[in-house]
C-alpha cells in the first residue's frame, strides 16, 4: 500500500488560507502521515488537529510560523485519535495559553458545537458534526474557499474506516450539502471535487 501513495511534501501551501504540515507519522493507517493544517492569512492562525506528537512536525510548525511571521492562538481537533491529539503537549509547552477545542472534550479542552464559528482574521470556518469515524468527529467548512476539512470521515486515499457504518453514512450524505469545492482531509492529498468524493461513498 505504502508504495502506492502519492508523495506529499512535508509543508505545502494548498491556498492563500491554507498550509499544510504533514505529522511525521507515515504508516499503514495514518498513509503520508497526519495532515494538520494552519489556517488564516493575518499574523494570527489557527491550527487543525496536532499529529501524534513527533518532533519533525512541531520543528515543521515552528519553521512555517516563522516564514509566516504569524503565532497561533487556538486548535480545532477534528476527533480523539492519538494521530490528531499527540501534539497537544509539546504545543502547550510553546505555547501556555493556546486553546485547544474539541467536540465532548477532554481536561482542559473547550466544547465545540455543531454549527460554531471561528473566525481568523478574514477567514471564517464553521464546525459541522459529522459521527461515524468517531462519535466525536468534527468537520469543518472554510466558507471562503466553500471548501471542508473532513478529518478522517473522507480521506485523500483509501477507504474510511469508522466506528458506526448508519452514524458514517447520514453524515456522509449531509457533509456533501455543506460545500461544493475542495476537500482538506485528514489523511492523503487534496480532494479537488470533494462532493464528488463524498458521493462515491
Amino acid at each position: 500500500m505504502a508504495s502506492s501513495l502519492v508523495s506529499l511534501p512535508e509543508i505545502e501551501r494548498l491556498s492563500s488560507r491554507v498550509i499544510r504540515i504533514l505529522g511525521g507519522n507515515p504508516g499503514k493507517f495514518t498513509l503520508q502521515g497526519t495532515n494538520t493544517y494552519l489556517v488564516g492569512q493575518g499574523p494570527t492562525r489557527l491550527l487543525i488537529d496536532t499529529g501524534e506528537g513527533k518532533p519533525s512536525w512541531l520543528t515543521s510548525l515552528q519553521k512555517v510560523l516563522s516564514s509566516e511571521k504569524a503565532s497561533i492562538d487556538r486548535v480545532i481537533l477534528t476527533h480523539w485519535h492519538h494521530d490528531h491529539v499527540g501534539g497537544i503537549p509539546d504545543l502547550l509547552t510553546l505555547y501556555p495559553t493556546l486553546k485547544i477545542y474539541k467536540h465532548k472534550p477532554s481536561e482542559n479542552q473547550i466544547d465545540v458545537k455543531h454549527g460554531e464559528i471561528f473566525k481568523i482574521d478574514d477567514t471564517t470556518l464553521r464546525a459541522f458534526y459529522c459521527p461515524g469515524h468517531t462519535n466525536d468527529h468534527m468537520a469543518l467548512v472554510l466558507e471562503e474557499e466553500n471548501a471542508m476539512f473532513t478529518g478522517d470521515n473522507v480521506l485523500g486515499q483509501g477507504t474510511a474506516v469508522f466506528e458506526d457504518l448508519s452514524a458514517y453514512m447520514d453524515s456522509l450524505q449531509k457533509m456533501q450539502h455543506e460545500f461544493s469545492g475542495q476537500a482538506y482531509p485528514g489523511h492523503g492529498p487534496v480532494i479537488e471535487n470533494g462532493k464528488a468524493k463524498i458521493q462515491e461513498g
